[in-house]
Order: structure tokens, then sequence, then C-alpha cells
């Protein structure tokens, strides 16, 4: 007996009628079998590009730490423990200021280990004394952007960081001891 007859037969349908029910199912089922295939083909591909954004990312920031360590630290966190970002880079000098970057997800959060951002949230922080004497982060600047821009986001960072470095740098300025500083010469009368 074949598939048809046994359907027709188990159905109460004659054998032409399931023939073209089997047929049928069949074709849905390929169709289902090619679109999942399809599917699975652009979700690896958006995960491949997901996950070398993030790395991009990473390697990035990690060079602007390089780049400024004498005046920059980049820490990894748990912005659920920590609440600045999963990437901050603070001064070497004080924790007054940090630029944090939290990452954005569709689709899950923070928990799933196989999270991969689709964009990424920044903000320009300030550690300001309030009324009643206390301190709180003050957002001074903050922006969002999406995976495929993030030489815009390191671009960002890296002012920042070289802001950062100025200040500094400009405040070093003023603690040099005096005979380490060149002799104006005094004009002629």
């Amino acid at each position: 007996m074949t598939d048809a007859a046994a359907a027709a037969r188990t159905l109460g349908l004659s054998l032409d009628a399931g023939e073209t029910l089997l047929g049928r199912v069949e074709k849905a089922l390929r169709a289902g079998i090619v679109a999942y295939a399809s599917a699975t083909i652009e979700y690896d591909g958006e995960a491949r590009r997901l996950t070398r954004n993030m790395a991009a990312l990473t390697r990035s920031l990690e060079r602007v730490a390089r780049t400024y360590s004498a005046h920059v630290s980049l820490a990894v966190e748990d912005p659920l423990t920590f609440g600045a970002g999963h990437f901050v880079l603070y001064p070497m000098t004080n924790t007054r200021s940090r630029f944090a970057i939290e990452e954005r997800y569709t689709g899950t959060d923070w928990s799933n280990p196989d999270r991969l951002p689709t964009s990424w949230t920044w903000s320009d922080q300030r550690h300001t004394r309030q009324r009643d004497g206390s301190y709180r982060w003050r957002v001074l600047a903050h922006g969002e952007i999406e995976s495929d821009d993030v030489a815009s986001l390191v671009s960002k960072a890296n002012a920042w960081a070289r802001r950062t470095r100025d200040l500094a740098q400009r405040g070093e300025l003023f603690q040099r001891p005096a005979s380490t500083l060149r002799p104006r010469k005094m004009p002629q009368l």
C-alpha cells in the first residue's frame, strides 16, 4: 500500500484526494525546509557580522587605552553591578569622569551567554557634587550607535581619551617644579 493510499484510507478520502493532499503536504514541507535553510544562512551571516563588529570595538578600545596609557585606563565591567557600562574608560589621575559604553541587544538580554550586541550606547559622564553634599554621575553627552558604525563610536572614545590626556598634561604644567621650567626672557626697558 502506498503512502497516498494509507493516508486516503485513514482520512476517509478517495485515492486521488489522498495523493493530492500528500502532494500539498510534501510541497509545503519542502518550502519550509528551504525557508529554514535560508533563515539559518541569514542568521549565521548576521551573527558573523555582529561578532566581527564586537571584536573590532574591543580591539579598537584596547588600542585607545594603549595609545593614552599614561592618562587613561580601560575597564571591562558588568553594568548591572557597577552601573557604567560594559567598557569604561577612566582617567588615571582621578575618577571624576568616565566614558562608558554599554552593549544593547535585540531579542535577548545580558543573561544570555550567546548574546551579540546590535548597537551600543555611550555616555560621557562627570562625578559632580550635589546640593546635599553627595556625589552623582552626571551625563554630559550621550548617544546610541548601530553595530555597523563601530568607527564612529571608537572616534568618540578616542576624542574623550585625547581630551583627558590634554587636561592631565595641562595640569602637569602647573605641578612642575620651577627648576624644570625654562626661564622666560624679560623685555629690556
